[in-house]
């Protein structure tokens, strides 16, 4: 028997379509009896492309999914949210606000919050949370900005999930926090660009979601800033902004969903799965470095993070090849892996050249 397996693209707009299909002899004669056709109703219309911030499509969760905590930055400043819909301001569970659009305004400091609509003020100790009324809502931090330096035209301060504002005692300034599932954070992760390799594409977002899901796990790395990972200095991250001008990332993410990188020695109480710390790097002179030399510790934790041959990932740049701008040369080479790519390997194959030993896992 043979199958034939067809994916269809919902139209856009609402209503009833008849699909057909015909077996054709290739330019004889349609087949009798070769034709099929079903009725296929769009309830609601599927966003295009270019669908204003406002009205994103959703996204699923699954069951498992870890839901991550990024710090985006600290600030003394008043934090300013709002939205194009409904969203709710709770702190410490209690109702601040219900079913506004903003502006809200939370300043903080020292352990406090003066939460204020610009007619009501409320003050409180806890965190400060603006959540979106729906799946689909997304959060402007106004007073945030996050220019793309080709184009300052553009700010980065639309995000998915939830926005806390926390003041720790005995601190003036405050962190912003953007609380959402795994994925939704990976659709806004900026580490690749939309224009490159397919496979390396989905070799990199494995070892970023593996990278997200042991600090979340382990939630030793920022601890004291109540996050599981910084949105600068871990993994670059700019929210919806990147997840709109990047679909084929998305699409990376969408086809690696839930799967990450583990390892038997990686397997600890916090850890129990053993996911691996999924460090990678621009680039290096020839030879990846060992998770040991760069950062110490014990070698027996890391086995699958130990020095390999990475004859196409050499650096240009003297700066890169001498370790400076954060290019500490663990793990997968970002120039190496899209060398890769483009020379026919698939995703698992320049993963298993870059980390030794590991099992790719579907987690959820």
């Amino acid at each position: 028997a043979i199958r034939l397996r067809v994916v269809l693209r919902a139209p856009k707009t609402e209503g009833t379509y008849v699909e057909q299909f015909g077996l054709v002899a290739e330019n004889l004669t349609w087949i009798s009896g070769g034709t099929v056709s079903f009725t296929v109703t769009v309830g609601n219309p599927v966003p295009p492309s270019t669908t204003p911030s406002t009205t994103p499509a959703p996204l699923a969760t699954a069951a498992g999914e870890p839901i991550v905590r990024v710090g985006i930055t600290s600030t003394t400043k008043p934090v300013v949210v709002q939205s194009t819909t409904p969203f709710l301001v709770t702190a410490g569970g209690t109702s601040l606000f219900q079913n506004v659009t903003g502006p809200i305004t939370a300043t903080v400091g020292s352990g406090t919050a003066t939460v204020t609509d610009g007619t009501t003020s409320l003050t409180t100790d806890q965190p400060v949370r603006f959540s979106p009324a729906s799946t689909t809502g997304l959060l402007e931090i106004v007073s945030y900005e996050n220019r793309p330096s080709w184009n300052t035209n553009l700010n980065d301060n639309i995000f998915r999930g939830t926005i806390e504002v926390s003041a720790p005692v005995g601190k003036t300034s405050a962190w912003i926090i953007n609380e959402l599932p795994m994925e939704q954070y990976l659709h806004g992760l900026a580490e690749v660009t939309n224009t490159q390799p397919g496979e390396y594409l989905k070799a990199l977002i494995t070892a970023a979601r593996s990278y997200a899901t042991y600090h979340y796990l382990t939630k030793t790395k920022h601890s004291a800033d109540n996050s599981d990972l910084n949105a600068t200095t871990d993994q670059v991250y700019r929210g919806y902004g990147f997840e709109q001008r990047a679909p084929n990332v998305a699409a990376a993410v969408e086809a690696t969903a839930g799967q990450v990188m583990t390892s038997e020695a990686a397997v600890s109480a916090k850890n129990p799965t053993g996911v691996i710390i999924g460090a990678y790097s621009a680039c290096t002179d020839g030879n990846t470095r060992s998770f040991t030399s760069v950062f110490g510790g014990d070698p027996g934790l890391t086995p699958y993070l130990v020095s390999v041959p990475d004859p196409d990932g050499i650096c240009t740049n003297a700066r890169y090849r001498q370790g400076l701008d954060g290019n500490h040369m663990v793990g997968l080479s970002a120039v190496g892996a899209r060398a890769m790519a483009e020379g026919g390997k698939i995703a698992a194959q320049i993963l298993a050249a870059y980390y030794t030993g590991v099992t790719i896992t579907k987690q959820y």
